[in-house]
């Protein structure tokens, strides 16, 4: 009896945990400061939950040979150039601190053996496939317009209260006068105060789904897996809603990161096993929705002459030398006025060739646990979408996204002590 009741317990409480850890994401951008915040509550659940169910971590040994180098080009890129880490820091010793701290737990979450890996894998799953529901939700009923408070205008007049806005009431005030001379309406941002933004999110929680998903199947949870038929149509539809929520936020990532998940979950999956039939009624079904809300403003941002957003992501790197990339930026005139926007460069601006050594190391041991669920391509293009979207890269909101993918895919290291073989994993 006691046994019982303790047993119900702990699911109330992870029930309670699991909501409270998607509303953090579906909020993540409000807050009433930095810290105190929805993205710091998100990130201290991720890491209770990676506390909790922790058995040991396998620190390699390169890791004491890129991370000290890491440091020492940011305390020097600290000493001799500090606008170059950050231009509005007060404090720049507590900023590379944060920045050391940030990259400590990223370079650390691949190496991590968790245990009792089916109730990790049913929390995160459960928390992804729930918080897109959530998203889709959210988006059908504020294109509705039912509510005044709940609309893209609504949304876009509460920008300046984000937690990383830049941006302020004046200025928004403008734009919508603007938009209505033009006759336009905000883009789709709901909560998130940017379509890429809230793009971003929606393609992290189709990978966390998807690498729980297919990690719990070759574990063969529990006999979760006895109706798959049914676990493959939940699936479907997760995905499929998806791709419709991408493809109408209307942002040139958003476009892309659905075209990712139609490539590698439906060419390279699904698809690859069911009928021709139903193959061609689903591209007709994407194709039709691509036409109708995406292709004319992909023809508009792949025609234009000058591409602001891809200018202030990718323009810097036009007076950026092989030494700068070697040893760091130390030449601030070389940033850009509002910063280096595209996080995978930042990084080696600020570290040169300790940065490089850091992004190796990060990305090799977590390629190679999702090739163990044939997702490396997969997992590569979320990770380099996370740390190249807008923002800075050593932040807790990044950090909540890379640990929605890590989690799970740390789970993958309990695949190879139970010798399950992932040939029969073509249809899944």
């Amino acid at each position: 009896m006691i046994v019982q009741v303790r047993k119900k317990k702990a699911f109330l409480i992870s029930q309670f945990l699991g909501v409270l850890l998607i509303l953090s994401i579906i909020f993540i951008q409000e807050g009433f400061s930095y810290y105190f915040s929805f993205q710091t509550l998100a990130l201290i659940l991720l890491l209770g939950i990676s506390i909790y169910y922790l058995q040991s971590i396998k620190i390699k040994r390169y890791f004491f040979i890129v991370f000290p180098t890491f440091i020492f080009f940011i305390v020097i890129s600290a000493n001799l150039s500090s606008e170059v880490i950050s231009r509005g820091s007060s404090n720049i010793f507590l900023t590379s601190m944060g920045i050391l701290f940030y990259a400590a737990i990223m370079m650390i979450l691949p190496q991590l053996k968790l245990r009792k890996e089916p109730a990790v894998l049913y929390m995160i799953k459960s928390v992804s496939s729930k918080t897109i529901w959530l998203i889709f939700g959210s988006l059908v009923v504020s294109e509705t317009g039912l509510f005044a408070a709940f609309n893209r205008e609504a949304f876009f007049e509460k920008n300046y209260r984000l937690i990383t806005n830049y941006t302020n009431a004046e200025a928004i005030a403008t734009h919508e006068r603007l938009n209505f001379l033009l006759g336009e309406s905000p883009r789709v941002c709901l909560f998130y105060g940017e379509p890429s933004f809230l793009a971003i999110v929606i393609f992290a929680c189709v990978g966390s789904y998807l690498v729980a998903s297919k990690t719990q199947y070759l574990l063969r949870d529990l006999g979760t897996y006895k109706k798959l038929e049914s676990i493959l149509n939940v699936q479907k539809i997760i995905l499929i809603i998806s791709i419709f929520c991408l493809l109408y936020i209307k942002s040139l990532s958003s476009i892309l990161y659905a075209f990712v998940i139609i490539y590698y979950c439906f060419f390279k999956g699904i698809l690859a096993n069911i009928k021709l039939w139903k193959s061609i009624l689903f591209l007709s079904f994407i194709v039709v929705i691509f036409i109708m809300f995406s292709y004319e403003y992909l023809f508009h941002r792949l025609t234009l002459e000058e591409d602001l957003s891809l200018i202030q992501r990718f323009g810097f790197l036009y007076d950026v030398s092989f030494s700068d990339l070697m040893f760091g930026i130390k030449n601030v005139s070389k940033i850009p006025v509002v910063g280096i926007q595209n996080g995978l460069f930042y990084i080696v601006a600020i570290s040169g060739f300790g940065g490089i050594l850091f992004l190796i190391s990060f990305f090799s041991p977590a390629l190679k646990l999702a090739s163990k669920i044939q997702l490396s391509g997969f997992i590569t293009l979320l990770m380099l979408a996370i740390i190249m979207q807008n923002g800075g890269v050593f932040s807790p909101n990044k950090l909540v996204l890379f640990m929605l993918v890590l989690l799970p895919l740390a789970c993958t290291r309990a695949i190879a002590s139970n010798n399950h073989n992932v040939a029969d994993m073509g249809r899944y």
